[in-house]
């Protein structure tokens, strides 16, 4: 009887060490579980939340750059453009001088023939009017 008591509490014993190991196994299991299951959130939303920065650092990098080229090349157009059209209007203006220029050349020539000429039958006119005088007298 004391040996069946000793052997039943011996066994009891070891049943609530048993059952003690395995609740501290499946506590363990869980903690884990719980940790990783945490761990890999924290991952995924530390990975995405660096991609999503990644991504929008590098987007504003491109459309700052893609502004950048935008606006030199706006300026540039614009350069060349102005350019153009000054030089257009210059070279209109100097064509205009020059024209302007041997038009007055032009009148001027044309003035001093009519007045050499005018001169030249006034100045015939009075030498035939002298020689005629003198001729008839």
């Amino acid at each position: 009887m004391i040996e069946s008591s000793v052997n039943s509490s011996i066994e009891r014993s070891i049943e609530r060490l048993i059952e003690r190991l395995i609740e501290k196994l499946i506590e363990r299991l869980i903690e884990r579980l719980i940790e990783r299951s945490v761990e890999s959130s924290l991952n995924d939303s530390i990975e995405r939340s660096v991609e999503s920065s990644l991504n929008d650092s590098i987007k504003r990098s491109v459309e700052s750059s893609l502004d950048d080229l935008i606006e030199r090349s706006i300026e540039s157009s614009l350069d060349d453009s102005i350019k153009r059209s000054v030089e257009s209007l210059l070279d209109d203006s100097i064509k205009r001088s020059v024209e302007s220029s041997l038009v007055e050349r032009s009148i001027e020539r044309l003035i001093e023939r009519s007045v050499e000429r005018s001169v030249k039958s006034s100045v015939e006119s009075i030498v035939w009017s002298i020689v005629w005088r003198v001729l008839c007298t």
